[in-house]
């Protein structure tokens, strides 16, 4: 705390905890760390909460604790989002955020450490992710920063960046800060990587198609066409002893969705058996030498038939043999 302060303001400061000349409320006690801070002679309250505060409760402490001391207060804060950033600095109310900025209008500082971007809010990952956060525990990185995790998933630095602030804002326990770099590790094993990220995960699956005819007997006399990758059931037949359905699935990007014409290709009407099941997915992962989608999406993409016993016992007989 104190380093930081002198680090951004070039001068040194007075850091001593509070010793109150009256007795706070409780709630204020208990809630808040509070120090006294001298910068150039002027003295002002820090309060640094104890654990996570939503804005509306740092606001009504905040001027709880102005009125009740009669001072200038500060709050410190280690985390902080783009919106209560900018509703604080709207209302005029100071903070310091670590490592970032000092925004103390009383005394006229308004400092950043660096442009350090606000982090949106992330309601669940972007399959870009989840195909980066596979790929991490696969190939088992460690310290892989943005340019050469944009190297391995053949995208632009901007999107890569895009996925690290999913994970930072979504707190995804892989990343850790070396300087301004934010860097991707396998954690562990490749099990013990997955129990850290599969509740993150989501079902890839966007849309199915029911084709009349089997796609690979379709484009088998044209060298030019795109090679189909088993997906749902048929992968995990790849992969174990299941017997699979009577007619194969397949894997497809919404790119490959336009080049193979899926959309306009017959289809079987609801309830009978169709000549082929494509499935249009978030990502494609290559793995090994298989013409199958790799092993952690088929477990997603079969979550719902883990019901069956035989399914259940083949995911992970799959993940076993393949993965672990």
């Amino acid at each position: 705390m104190k380093e930081f302060l002198e680090s951004i303001l070039h001068q040194n400061i007075e850091l001593q905890d509070y010793k109150a000349g009256v007795k706070l409320p409780l709630t204020l006690s208990v809630s808040f760390d509070l120090y006294t801070l001298s910068i150039s002679g002027q003295d002002f309250l820090l309060a640094r909460p104890k654990e996570e505060v939503g804005l509306v409760e740092l606001r009504r402490c905040y001027h709880r604790l102005q009125q009740l001391t009669g001072q200038n207060c500060a709050l410190y804060l280690k985390d902080l989002k783009a919106y209560p950033r900018e509703k604080m600095i709207e209302e005029g109310i100071a903070f310091i955020w670590e490592g970032h900025q000092v925004y103390l209008p009383f005394l006229g500082y308004v400092l950043k450490q660096d442009e350090a971007r606000p982090l949106q809010s992330y309601d669940s990952v972007s399959f870009l992710t989840q195909k980066l956060l596979l790929t991490c525990l696969y190939e088992a990185w460690e310290d892989v920063n943005a340019t050469e995790a944009a190297r391995q998933l053949n995208v632009s630095k901007m999107s890569i960046t895009r996925c690290l602030d999913e994970i930072e804002s979504m707190k995804i326990p892989v990343m850790k800060k070396k300087g301004k770099s934010r860097l991707v590790s396998c954690i562990g094993s490749r099990k013990e990587m997955w129990e850290r990220i599969s509740a993150y995960m989501r079902n890839p699956l966007l849309k199915e198609y029911y084709l009349e005819n089997d796609l690979a007997s379709e484009i088998a006399g044209n060298t030019q066409s795109t090679k189909l990758y088993k997906s749902g059931n048929s992968a995990l037949t790849e992969y174990s002893m299941l017997e699979d359905n009577p007619y194969q699935t397949y894997a497809v990007t919404k790119r490959q969705i336009g080049d193979l014409d899926i959309k306009e290709k017959r289809q079987v009407p609801k309830g009978e058996i169709p000549g082929c099941v494509v499935q249009e997915l978030g990502y494609m992962i290559p793995f090994s030498d298989k013409m199958a989608v790799d092993p952690l999406t088929v477990a997603l993409l079969l979550e719902k038939e883990r019901e069956d016993a035989r399914v259940d016992f083949a995911i992970d007989a799959m993940l076993e043999e393949h993965v672990w």
